[in-house]
C-alpha cells in the first residue's frame, strides 16, 4: 500500500511537458473558456500558423518553461526595441511567483537585472557604433 502511494505521488510530480511528449501515455486535459478566449486562441493559431489547439498548448508550454527557467536564474524576460533603444520587461504573476521560488544565490535578482540592463544598453551602443562605422546592420543574439 505504501509503495502504491509513493508511485501516485511520483506521477503527480512528473512535469506536464514530459507527459505531453510521452507518446505511449496520454493524459486528456479540458478547459472551460469564454467565447472571447476561444476566439483569442484561434487568432493566435492563425497568426502562428498552428493547425491544432494541441500545437498551441505545446508552444505555450515551451515558452513558459523557458521563461520560468530564466526568471529562476535571476534574469528578466523583455522585448528589445533596437530602433528606439529601449526594452519592456514582461510582468506576469506566474513569472513573479517563479522568481520568488528560485533558490537564492550570492547576487540578488535586482543586482542581476541591473547588470542585464547595463549589458543591453552597452550592446545597443556597440551596435550603433558599428552601424555608424560600417553603414550596415549586423544583427546579433545576446544571451545572458
Amino acid at each position: 500500500m505504501e509503495a502504491q502511494n509513493l508511485n501516485s505521488m511520483m506521477e503527480v510530480r512528473m512535469p506536464l511537458q514530459q507527459l505531453i511528449r510521452n507518446e505511449t501515455e496520454k493524459v486528456r486535459v479540458q478547459f472551460d473558456l469564454a467565447p472571447a478566449q476561444v476566439a483569442a486562441l484561434e487568432e493566435l493559431m492563425t497568426i502562428c500558423g498552428l493547425d491544432t489547439r494541441k500545437d498551441l498548448v505545446n508552444n505555450a508550454l515551451t515558452i513558459l518553461e523557458w521563461a520560468v527557467t530564466q526568471v529562476r536564474a535571476g534574469k528578466e524576460i523583455a522585448a528589445l526595441n533596437k530602433a528606439e533603444k529601449n526594452y519592456e520587461v514582461l510582468r506576469m504573476p506566474a513569472l513573479m511567483a517563479a522568481a520568488r521560488s528560485a533558490p537564492r544565490g550570492s547576487k540578488s535578482a535586482r543586482e542581476v537585472a541591473s547588470q542585464q540592463r547595463k549589458a543591453v544598453a552597452a550592446a545597443l551602443h556597440q551596435e550603433e557604433a558599428q552601424d555608424a562605422s560600417s553603414g550596415a546592420r549586423n544583427p546579433t543574439l545576446m544571451s545572458g
